[in-house]
């Protein structure tokens, strides 16, 4: 019964990292497709952020498949399986510190207009692929050299998990407080230009993005690292979690991508210029000789003139 249970909510978990990681998939493609229309430096935030967040899903699976779901591994410990614990968890930093680049970004856009700090891609870059490395070397070398605590592929609880749980809490708590003041500046704007639609899209982007950040610490909160244990309050809060994991991808697409202004207007110009000429001009001659043009129109077309 336990086995089924914990099998049950497996599949929930691969199911949800999996179904997140298609509809991410999904809208980098979109981005991709209609790069001309959506090329700016918040899109490529938005690309990055996807690109983490996708990486996290596919090491978790990767880290379940191997790791966890084969207690064999666990117990004789190999280099690898430790070296795939470093990896899922530096994947898990790095989408959560590319959803603190997502609020300065949108801090920078709004507060400091003229800077070019918003648009230098290497600054966020920096931020979400290159310091969850060092915090990563950190939490490993505490681990390793001080803790002693490298047994089992590390799925042991550690006091130096701490590290990482101060940094990633802290960057959403950041992000949070940009986001907060991004939307105090954004209504005192759009006082001034009640009617402006770049003003009012800015607006719900930063409502949104202020929504996710919760639900990114709620999924760091959550994450399942392991699921050989198990108990009736377990279960409950491992089906929590692989709820969120769905969640966040979807909110991801829907947040960044299928509701972006740019994108929407992107879909109609690319449907409306795909869509056939419903009616054709046929020059006619009247009694009186002169051309009068009228319209014939596609069901018209079939009948004899």
């Amino acid at each position: 019964m336990e086995s089924t249970i914990r099998d049950k909510v497996s599949h929930m978990y691969m199911c949800g990292y999996g179904f997140s990681s298609f509809i991410l998939v999904l809208t980098l493609f979109i981005f991709l497709f209609f790069r001309r229309n959506v090329h700016c430096s918040r899109v490529r935030v938005h690309v990055n952020l996807y690109l983490a967040v996708i990486f996290s899903n596919i090491m978790f699976m990767t880290w379940y498949v191997t790791v966890i779901k084969d207690t064999v591994v666990i117990l004789f410990n190999p280099i690898w399986c430790q070296v795939m614990h470093v990896l899922t968890y530096y994947s898990i930093v790095s989408s959560h510190f590319w959803m603190f680049g997502e609020g300065l970004h949108l801090y920078l856009a709004v507060a400091f207009v003229y800077s070019r700090s918003k648009d230098s891609l290497l600054l966020f870059i920096g931020i979400g692929w290159v310091s969850p490395v060092l915090i990563l070397a950190v939490y490993s070398a505490l681990r390793i050299f001080y803790l002693h605590d490298t047994e089992n592929c590390w799925t042991a609880d550690s006091n130096a998990f701490y590290i990482i749980t101060v940094f990633v809490f802290g960057a959403l708590l950041i992000s949070s407080f940009l986001l907060l003041n991004v939307v105090c500046i954004l209504f005192q704007m759009a006082r001034r230009f009640p009617r402006h639609n770049r003003m009012i899209a800015m607006i719900k982007a930063t409502k949104a993005a202020l929504v996710l950040t919760p639900l990114f610490a709620l999924h760091f909160y959550l994450i399942p690292m392991h699921l050989s244990r198990q108990n009736a309050l377990q279960t409950t809060y491992q089906i929590l979690s692989a709820v969120v994991v769905t969640l966040q991808g979807l909110s991801l697409a829907i947040t960044f991508c299928f509701t972006n202004q740019d994108v929407i207007a992107s879909f109609r110009q690319l449907f409306k210029r795909r869509q056939p000429e419903n009616e054709v001009n046929i020059a006619m001659t009247d009694m009186s000789g002169a051309h009068v043009p009228q319209q014939v129109t596609m069901l018209q077309r079939d009948v004899p003139i």
